[in-house]
């Protein structure tokens, strides 16, 4: 077959839409432009010294064609380490189990589409443009629309793997905390040769709750699978060097937030902290299905096992916090790490540490800024 073009993103930086404050998804699909790097990263870039405004919020991407994420997903960057194991059942002594955000904390996104990142980092960030031959500060103006278009190039990438892959535009309104959440409903048959377009689910066709139940419990088990093996034929080439070449872009941008966030969850998880295990969690505010494409996406699919992924869309922080704590037991230590005033306030209500991500770069308590010892020792 051949290779299909690369992804596309709007190119320029005129906002996409008006600013809101949460972002709706259009009820229709829209058409992706062409992506350009050349529109996202202008050469030179020319000093400016208005402050940028509140950010726009971007509509949906659409899928594309059901091959055209076939090749690897990041050959070339060396994979996390993997976790130890996947389930970490709790010992006599328990465990030290660190509850951690995305968004805002271990990657930046949802800041870049309603246009903090900017407002707060601005005369911070850099940007390396082509044909510019050092990194140059970018204004609170310029900054703007670059983390803009880099929110809407992650937003294609993130849904358009979650609709190619993980059947999200078929999932969309179950809304479960994990990806277990419907094991009861699991007939366990084998999926190896299941035609996931030509069920009922797929067609459209109106199902029984039970029914509609055992098809979503399929999907996830598949979704499950493929997060498992790392998801190493997901990309094309095309789109492949796209993801790359926005990491890399994103990781300059932010002053090497998501390389600092790999190496202090790798540090933290590889740490045996008093003699006791450290298992890493994700508790995102998001989805469960757009979450284990972020996942992957900014390479950290490898230091946190499908088991230890939650969403608290639906159930809120607290719940979540209380399920993980029910899991792990009462012997076990726990500390939340995140930005948001939702999870401080549930690690408050169960008395648990919480470890405060600004994001800010240039406060103490930025990403990076924090170290293993500081996770850690909030455990102690």
């Amino acid at each position: 077959q051949p290779i299909p073009p690369p992804m596309a993103v709007p190119g320029g930086y005129a906002p996409h839409a008006p600013p809101t404050a949460t972002w709706q998804q259009p009820s229709g699909r829209v058409e992706a432009a062409e992506l350009s790097w050349n529109s996202i990263w202008p050469s030179p870039v020319q000093p400016a010294g208005n402050k940028g405004g509140e950010g726009s919020q971007l509509p949906r991407a659409p899928a594309s064609g059901s091959d055209a994420f076939a090749g690897a997903f990041s050959p070339a960057r060396a994979p996390a380490r993997p976790a130890p194991s996947p389930q970490h059942p709790p010992s006599a002594s328990g465990v030290d189990v660190l509850i951690w955000d995305l968004d805002e904390t271990l990657i930046c996104f949802q800041s870049f589409l309603d246009g903090r990142f900017a407002a707060t980092n601005g005369g911070r960030v850099r940007c390396a443009a082509p044909g510019v031959g050092e990194h140059m500060c970018l204004s609170p103006a310029q900054a703007k629309p670059v983390a803009e278009e880099l929110g809407s190039c992650w937003e294609n990438l993130i849904l358009q793997v979650s609709d190619e892959h993980f059947f999200f535009e078929e999932m969309e309104e179950c809304d479960e905390m994990n990806m277990i959440a419907l094991d009861a409903s699991d007939d366990h048959q084998d999926l190896s040769r299941y035609a996931f377009t030509e069920d009922a689910l797929h067609k459209g066709t109106p199902l029984q709750q039970d029914q509609r139940l055992r098809l979503n419990a399929y999907r996830m088990r598949h979704i499950r699978d493929l997060y498992r093996r790392q998801a190493t034929s997901l990309l094309s080439i095309g789109n492949r060097l796209v993801h790359e070449r926005l990491y890399d872009r994103t990781d300059v941008f932010t002053t090497g937030w998501l390389t600092k966030a790999r190496r202090l969850v790798e540090a933290c998880q590889l740490a045996q902290h008093s003699s006791r295990t450290v298992v890493n969690v994700i508790v995102s505010a998001g989805q469960i299905i757009p979450t284990l494409a972020k996942l992957m996406l900014f390479h950290l699919h490898g230091m946190f096992p499908v088991e230890n992924v939650y969403s608290s869309r639906r159930d809120g922080k607290l719940h979540c916090f209380k399920v993980i704590k029910e899991r792990f037991g009462e012997q076990s230590r726990f500390v939340a790490i995140g930005d948001s005033r939702e999870e401080k306030q549930a690690a408050e209500f169960l008395q648990w540490p919480f470890v405060q991500i600004a994001l800010n770069i240039s406060f103490p308590e930025a990403l990076h800024n924090t170290s293993p010892q500081r996770v850690l020792g909030a455990v102690a």
